[in-house]
């Protein structure tokens, strides 16, 4: 091989190189080629072309495999938004480098700050330079954003194409001309072929991880592209470092993520409170809060992380376990809890920099937990968790390691064995392992699968008169339904069935409550205009090629504290009203048309999607006749009881109205799991449980045995609580789930009508009814 590189022209082996890590299924095969890549770069010649079948024949033999190379925790290609609008990038084999580099350039770039306006005007032009030649490369290879690839075998996979990767002078200047920046810029990113440190055998020391181009003879290639966000992350560490404000550029970064964490918290339910912890010695480095998650449990919140720029993070002052402990036993001092149980929730993270850190095991009444920062950031997103989600898991993953031990593996691994047996560490009737080997970034898949489910980029949209793009996040299963990751502001989802966006906004909201009821009508909007694709897809394209907005209107009444009965008796006939502005449609729902909602049927729902038909023709070119109009609204969406939109009258039901409800408490399966752990110890106590169970009166025995022992061990439990206070907490949880019973009445046929064909959302739908009527039949 190397041979082979020495006699062979070095332009067709850098396009080569280049070609091979634009194959998604080479994607963490990183490894061979960065060794492939150094052994090009550092011997350039101008020989003649070479046999390339004959070298891919060298390739298989001599670079087959790599012991070095593990399961990639990236997808082979992401989106990200930069000033520029959407760009494909590639992160290679860096841990959480796409989210590194987003939270980096969102705290330079978005967040309110000090830093030089010198240093940010050379990330910008860096950063842009970088992007630009990443989106013309992958443009070429066909290649779009969240791309999972490392499929298949080890061996490299081989385009039969040949295309040239190269930049020339002109190409550079023409780029930087259109961004208004300094083309000197690129120079940030060569390397010298004489660089001393290719004489270092430390892969993480290769001179192509920090500057991945190469100019041969006025040519510029790209040669480590498959690194290009972690390149980026390292060019702005640099240039903080450049410009001396690589302390405050850490501390706001870590300030962001500290933040982004307690939003992720909250969204689980926890609550932040105002508990004093013990000084903390180490501010700079550790920051901790004490959330509340259920009446008697609380969790000890602490993040890890790198002060400033340094190879290795490894805080001499800083004794973690010394910490964690100091603070657990304070809290458990506390006479207000002193019948609580505590969860410590450790999070870390150095910028993409190694990093050292290690705890010993948890107190009496506490458990642990530890995860990458950007890893519970994106499970919180993705992984639907409630309260005691964590607590649960981390209760099963305690049990189940006093009997199991594992290999030293990520927690993120671990999480998906426990989510891959249905929320528990159950492998069946057999005995328990005494050991596991978990394969090291297994876990990983978890998050992969949500970013590509998710699919988060810009889209187009209009902000005080300019365009811009509008990063976003998908959330419905039912429809390609997106909403902003950051908030507008205002509210607004967008609807991707078109070849153009359409926005669904109000700038009337408030407060949760407005939002809720404004989101039943943009949601409802959404879907039917979805459905609706098949007749006005091609008349649509047509004639908008922009972007949309529908800025949704709601009478001011449909806010306030309405019953039933005002909806109904209301004598208001009021139409829709609509007007354009542009590309901008204002659509106003009056009062009086919420009585169009009420019933089994959708026919509410079909007068307003008529009246958005309808609104379209002011659109030019549009021109639906009211035959059109009624025709498509028969097609797509006939007159049933498939409703989006679901009002109840609690006057002719009170098993409706939950106000004054608390919130349901259902059993999970890590808590079933750990039930069908301890009966069986139980049952030792009294007998012998035998292999095979032959007669009748033996199944029996076994099973009255089973439940008198359960219920001996409830009578034991309940002894712990105050019966009145149980008896009512359990009488409110009844009549919540009583309700919940009778919502999906109505709810569920609903749902099943609109989304019977979408078999995620029906196995949803049926799984959560499913789990209260376990609930119902337990209690």
């Amino acid at each position: 091989t190397y041979k082979f590189i020495r006699s062979t022209d070095s332009h067709q082996l850098l396009n080569f190189i280049i070609g091979l890590q634009m194959q998604p299924n080479n994607h963490g095969k990183n490894v061979r080629i960065e060794e492939l890549a150094t052994y090009i770069v550092t011997n350039l010649n101008s020989n003649p072309n070479g046999n390339l079948k004959l070298f891919k024949q060298h390739l298989d033999t001599e670079f087959a495999s790599n012991y070095l190379e593990d399961i990639p925790e990236n997808l082979f290609s992401e989106n990200i938004v930069f000033y520029g609008g959407n760009y494909t990038v590639f992160s290679g084999i860096y841990g959480y480098a796409i989210e590194t580099f987003k939270n980096l350039t969102e705290t330079i770039f978005t967040q309110k700050n000090n830093l030089p306006d010198k240093f940010k005007n050379h990330v910008y032009s860096g950063v842009t330079l970088i992007l630009e030649l990443g989106k013309i490369i992958s443009t070429n290879f066909k290649i779009e954003g969240n791309i999972e690839g490392a499929n298949g075998d080890t061996k490299f996979v081989y385009s039969s194409n040949q295309i040239t990767t190269s930049f020339s002078q002109s190409d550079i200047i023409r780029i930087c001309q259109e961004h208004k920046i300094d083309p000197r810029i690129i120079n940030d990113f060569i390397v010298e072929p004489n660089d001393k440190g290719f004489t270092n055998n430390n892969p993480d020391k290769n001179p192509l991880l920090k500057k991945p181009i190469i100019n041969f003879e006025d040519k510029y290639y790209f040669v480590l592209i498959s690194n290009q966000v972690a390149v980026l992350n390292e060019f702005v560490i640099r240039v903080s470092n450049q410009y001396n404000c690589n302390h405050e550029l850490t501390e706001l970064y870590h300030d962001k993520l500290w933040h982004e964490q307690w939003g992720a918290c909250d969204k689980m339910g926890w609550q932040l409170t105002d508990i004093e912890l013990p000084q903390n010695n180490t501010p700079s480095i550790l920051k901790e809060r004490v959330f509340q998650f259920e009446q008697n449990r609380l969790a000890y919140a602490c993040f890890v992380h790198n002060d400033k720029d340094q190879e290795y993070f490894s805080s001499k002052n800083l004794d973690l376990n010394k910490r964690i402990t100091e603070v657990i036993t304070e809290l458990k001092k506390n006479s207000s809890m002193k019948d609580h149980k505590f969860l410590s929730l450790i999070t870390y993270d150095c910028m993409g920099r190694n990093m050292f850190i290690g705890f010993g095991a948890p107190q009496k009444d506490e458990l642990r937990l530890s995860f990458s920062t950007h890893q519970f950031i994106l499970l919180c997103s993705s992984e639907k968790w409630h309260n005691l989600s964590l607590w649960k898991f981390a209760k099963s993953y305690d049990r189940f390691s006093q009997k199991t031990k594992t290999t030293l593996t990520d927690t993120l691994d671990i999480y998906s064995i426990y989510k891959s047996k249905d929320e528990s560490f159950y492998f069946g009737d057999e005995t328990r392992p005494d050991f596991l080997t978990v394969v090291p970034g297994d876990g990983s898949r978890l998050i992969k699968e949500a970013k590509i489910e998710k699919n988060n980029h810009g889209i187009l949209s209009q902000i005080k008169g300019q365009n811009v793009f509008i990063p976003s996040t998908k959330y419905a299963n039912y429809a390609p339904l997106y909403k902003p990751l950051n908030s507008l502001g205002y509210y607004a989802i967008c609807l991707k069935t078109f070849d153009f966006p359409i926005w669904i906004v109000n700038r009337q909201v408030k407060n949760k409550s407005m939002t809720i009821q404004v989101r039943n009508f943009a949601e409802a909007i959404g879907f039917w205009l979805h459905k609706l694709k098949p007749e006005i897809f091609d008349v649509l394209n047509r004639t908008i090629s922009n972007f949309f907005e529908i800025n949704i209107i709601l009478d001011q009444k449909l806010f306030g504290d309405t019953q039933t009965k005002d909806i109904v008796e209301s004598e208001d006939y009021d139409n829709y009203h609509f007007s354009l502005n542009e590309n901008i449609l204002e659509f106003s729902i009056p009062f009086s048309k919420m009585k169009t909602f009420t019933g089994s049927n959708n026919f509410g729902e079909r007068e307003m999607m008529k009246a958005i038909l309808n609104a379209f023709n002011l659109v030019k070119g549009i021109s639906f006749s009211e035959q059109d109009i009624a025709s498509f609204i028969n097609k797509c969406i006939p007159l049933g009881q498939a409703k989006m939109i679901l009002l109840s009258d609690s006057q002719k039901d009170p098993l409706v109205d939950n106000r004054w409800l608390v919130k349901p408490f259902y059993i999970s399966d890590s808590e079933v799991d750990i039930l069908l752990d301890e009966i069986p110890l139980l049952i030792e106590q009294k007998m012998e449980i035998p292999k095979n169970i032959d007669s009748e009166e033996d199944k029996k025995k076994l099973f009255n045995t089973a439940t008198n022992l359960l219920l001996e061990t409830l009578n034991k439990e309940i002894q712990n609580f105050e019966f009145d206070y149980l008896l009512h907490v359990l009488l409110e949880l009844h009549e919540t789930l009583v309700w919940k019973r009778e919502h999906n009445k109505t709810m569920i046929p609903a749902q099943i009508l609109c989304f019977g064909n979408l078999e995620g959302e029906l196995k949803e739908i049926l799984d959560k009814d499913n789990r209260l009527v376990k609930c119902l039949v337990l209690k």
